[in-house]
This record gives C-alpha cells, sequence and structure tokens, in this order.
C-alpha cells in the first residue's frame, strides 16, 4: 500500500469582511505524487495552500483537517510545527521577492535554512549543487534579492524548499 504523505479533508477558508469563500477541498498526496494546484488570479490558490500549511491570515476563518503524515497540523503547537515546515515540507508562493530579507545574500539566506539539517562544513557544498539543480549559478550565491531578476528569485526558493 503507497504510504499517504498528506490528507486534506474538507479544507475550507471565508473571510468575514469579504464575499470569497473557498469551500470544501479533499484530496490525499501518496509518497511519490506530485500535485499541481492550478486556477484563475484570485480563485484560491494561495488561500489554500496557506490554510493547508497552517499559515492563513488572522482574519480567516479555517476549517477542516490536515494530516501530514498521518499528524494533524492543525493540532500541533507553534513550535512543532515550525519545525516541520523546515523538514518535512515546504511552499513557494507567488511574490517571492517579500519572502526573502533584502540586506543578506543568498548564501546567508540558503545557510540558515541548511545549518537545520547538516554540519556548517558541509553547507557551501550543498548550497553550490542545489543551486545548480534549479538552473542558477553558484556565483548567484554571492547576490543579494535585489540584484536578482523575478525568475532568479522563484529559482532560489525552489531551492530552498528542497533543500
Amino acid at each position: 500500500m503507497v504510504q499517504k504523505v498528506l490528507e486534506v479533508e474538507a479544507v475550507s477558508v471565508r473571510f468575514p469582511e469579504s464575499d470569497f469563500c473557498l469551500h470544501p477541498i479533499d484530496f490525499t498526496l501518496h509518497k511519490g505524487e506530485i500535485i499541481s494546484i492550478v486556477g484563475e488570479s484570485g480563485s484560491g490558490k494561495s488561500t489554500l495552500l496557506k490554510a493547508i500549511s497552517h499559515l492563513s491570515d488572522e482574519n480567516a476563518e479555517v476549517k477542516g483537517r490536515v494530516l501530514l503524515q498521518g499528524e494533524n497540523l492543525y493540532e500541533m503547537s507553534p513550535v512543532t510545527l515550525r519545525n516541520k515546515r523546515f523538514t518535512a515540507f515546504s511552499i513557494v508562493f507567488q511574490n517571492t521577492r517579500e519572502y526573502l530579507n533584502p540586506s543578506t545574500t543568498l548564501q546567508e539566506q540558503l545557510g540558515e535554512v541548511l545549518i537545520k539539517g547538516m554540519k556548517k562544513s558541509q553547507c557551501r557544498e550543498y548550497a553550490a549543487r542545489i543551486i545548480r539543480e534549479v538552473g542558477l549559478k553558484e556565483e548567484d550565491l554571492k547576490k543579494k534579492p535585489a540584484q536578482l531578476s523575478g525568475g532568479m528569485v522563484q529559482k532560489f526558493l525552489i531551492a530552498c524548499a528542497a533543500a
């Protein structure tokens, strides 16, 4: 039997001050599968992903259940949930530049992610490898976010998520 990695059960989101409502959504992601969330602008793609990852805006009314490897994300403590985000799953949102620190290099920012799972001596080599895998150059690690195109920022955040 294929292992269930993510189970989304009747997840819905409502914003009291708006007419927008994300109707209940159900799906299961099994080990080895990839699911794409597609839709028109404003259709709720980011709202769904924020709800799944427990990152919704404070005014959002989120209902349903999200199980990550059998554990309910909505019942986890903030510390446990934060650790899960760094070890078990990652999300790359649109408008990605706002998620980066403008005053530090990509090397420093990727290093903050990598140091959580490996020795400092291994980080530089791994960072160079993963940057190349997403289509960036090793010298891009010396740049700050403002020196990158939007596509380069997206690739860098994919590298962070994959790390």
